[in-house]
């Protein structure tokens, strides 16, 4: 089976925001800092309480609360700005470059303008589909990005993946 399609911003962009949500490690920062800043702000609130200087109390108490309720928007949105800026600065030369993939029992082959190669189907992990999207992820932490917008063979494609071997995991329903 081949297929050809154009990569853009966004689907870079996606991918990042993928990764990032399903990466253990940046789970694991997110609860750190948000732990840390409601416990710090907390702990400032209660020492100021307990030196009766109730308006620094007060003032520690709320921003404790705020950061509690509202910490896990912040994170989301200043990893968006990240990924958007790294995106574009390190990306932009990949934008509107038609790439060829071919897939065969044993590999999966790759054309672009840089040039080509093959991907055995032994390093490949697994291919995650999300609604818009499938991400092949190979074992080197590489990642093949395949937008659906640009196929019209979506469905062939998924059975062609399974039909090889290779684990498709349903993640429609995520969202970032």
């Amino acid at each position: 089976m081949k297929i050809s399609y154009k990569l853009q911003e966004q689907d870079y962009f996606m991918h990042f925001l993928y990764t990032a949500s399903t990466s253990e490690n940046i789970q694991k920062k997110k609860r750190k800092g948000h732990l840390f800043l409601v416990i710090g702000f907390a702990i400032a609130a209660c020492y100021f309480y307990l030196q009766e200087n109730n308006m620094f109390a007060i003032y520690f108490g709320v921003v404790a609360i705020v950061f509690a309720l509202f910490y896990p928007i912040y994170f989301k949105l200043r990893y968006k700005k990240y990924y958007k800026k790294y995106v574009q600065k390190n990306y932009s030369k990949h934008f509107n470059v038609t790439e060829t993939i071919e897939i065969s029992s044993d590999s999966i082959h790759i054309q672009n303008k840089i040039g080509e190669g093959k991907v055995n189907l032994s390093e490949i992990e697994k291919v995650n589909e999300i609604q818009e999207y499938f991400f092949v992820e190979l074992s080197t932490g590489n990642s093949l990005v395949i937008p659906k917008k640009e196929l019209t063979e979506i469905d062939e494609l998924r059975m062609k993946f399974k039909e090889v071997g290779l684990e498709v995991v349903d993640d429609t329903a995520w969202k970032w």
